[in-house]
Order: structure tokens, then C-alpha cells, then sequence
């Protein structure tokens, strides 16, 4: 089913007490030693997630399989797009002939992608790019995902819902002067940061299959300017 979710080991748990601080997503004690402190995934370790078949955590379709070529990721990444997330499997071989998969094969829940080698897999998420997304490795701002709560449950907390059949939504993206605000169909949130308009605008695309209408009323416009005055009464704290 396609929501369906599993661990990358046969047998290993996926309850929180089975990893250590450091190797939880986010910021937590143990992991200080990376930048801002933040940590963009999920490490198995090799002790307390044994096992040395890497396995899909969900089904879906492989984008790239390869040495990736940027520092810290390890010899070969696999990414797999499930689900409108690219699931990122990256520090856990020594070469790419540990891949058991190349780029475009379709994969099922707990099919053996690689052979881990190596002391741990690190196992992040993304709506984003996964390439774009790198350049915030060490930025909590949304671009990564909490693998945790994805792989026991489905659902990936704080991202937009997907539509349901028959729904309208009114989400949009507008831009006033150099301000950027996101209107979610009942609430108005300043943008503060460019990265957060491309993550809205990639989980828009996802959900609904469209991209979201982006708006400049940065002119004089009497139309748009009564609709600004209505949107701002709403503007979320």
C-alpha cells in the first residue's frame, strides 16, 4: 500500500529509545559537534541497527544511484522519490559497487538497494531537490524532513496535507514592494527567507499536481490592493 513505511534493516527497531541523541533528526545532546548543532536526517548505526542489506523504507522510483560527489555524503547515495519526498541514503558504503539498484528502477518496500559497509546509514528526507536541499544541511528551516515520524506513521507533521478529492484551496504566493507573503487559503505568513518560498512552491507542486499562483502587486492596482487589504486583516502571528 502506498503508505506503507519500513526500517533500512530486517528486524531493527524503529522506536525513538533505539537511538541515541546524536543520532535522532534535529538538535539534540551528542550531536553539537555539528554545525548550528542540527542534525538533517536519521543515523542506524551498525550496532544498534544491525544488518548489511540497505532496504527501500517505502516504494517508489530511484532518481539517482552514484557517487554523488560532495563532501560528506559518502562514496554512494541512493535517492529514491516516494511519495512526492526524495528519501536520501547516503554515508553507509565505501564504493559504489555496493549499489544494488541504478537510476530509474522502480522499487518496492523492503527490496535490498546496497550494501552498507560502513559504521552507520544516514537516512534524510526532503521535498526539495536533494542537490538544492544540501545547501542547508545544517539549517533547520524545513527544507529536511523528521524521518522518524514518516517511517512509524506515514505522515510527515507540519507539511501541507494533500488535497483532498473534490477540495478547493486558495493558496497562493504574493509579493508586495519587497515583502513576500504566503496566503494558505484562511491565513496571510510573511516570508522571510527565499528557501521558504521554494519549499511551499515544491510542496504545492506535489500535492496538487500544479504549480501555486505567484502574484506581484507591488504597482498600483485598486483591484488588488482591497484584496491585500483582506488578506492582511487575516495575517497569522
Amino acid at each position: 500500500m502506498a503508505n506503507e513505511w519500513g526500517s533500512p534493516f530486517s528486524g531493527t527497531s524503529l522506536a525513538r529509545n533505539s537511538f541515541s541523541g546524536g543520532q535522532l533528526f534535529g538538535k539534540h545532546p551528542g550531536g553539537e559537534f555539528r554545525p548550528n548543532g542540527f542534525h538533517n536526517g536519521l543515523d542506524f548505526g551498525s550496532i544498534d541497527h544491525p544488518g548489511n542489506d540497505l532496504r527501500a523504507v517505502h516504494s517508489g522510483t530511484v532518481t539517482f544511484a552514484g557517487n554523488p560527489g560532495i563532501a560528506g555524503l559518502g562514496a554512494l547515495v541512493i535517492v529514491i522519490q516516494s511519495a512526492g519526498i526524495n528519501i536520501v541514503y547516503q554515508e553507509f558504503a565505501s564504493s559504489t559497487a555496493n549499489a544494488r539498484v541504478k537510476t530509474g528502477d522502480t522499487v518496492t518496500l523492503g527490496q535490498v538497494i546496497g550494501i552498507r559497509n560502513t559504521e552507520h546509514l544516514h537516512l534524510g528526507m526532503t521535498r526539495m531537490d536533494w542537490r538544492q536541499a544540501q545547501q542547508y544541511a545544517f539549517t533547520d528551516n524545513g527544507t529536511w524532513l523528521d524521518p522518524l515520524p514518516i517511517l512509524t506513521s506515514g505522515t510527515s507533521g507540519g507539511e501541507t496535507p494533500t488535497q483532498n478529492k473534490g477540495e478547493t484551496t486558495m493558496q497562493c504566493i504574493y509579493s508586495k514592494g519587497k515583502a513576500m507573503y504566503y496566503f494558505t487559503g484562511d491565513k496571510v505568513k510573511i516570508l522571510t527567507d527565499p528557501a521558504q518560498v521554494n519549499i511551499l512552491k515544491t510542496i504545492y507542486r506535489d500535492n496538487n499536481g500544479k504549480d501555486m499562483p505567484v502574484y506581484d502587486w507591488s504597482g498600483t492596482n485598486p483591484t488588488s490592493d482591497l484584496l491585500l487589504t483582506v488578506l492582511k486583516n487575516n495575517l497569522a502571528g
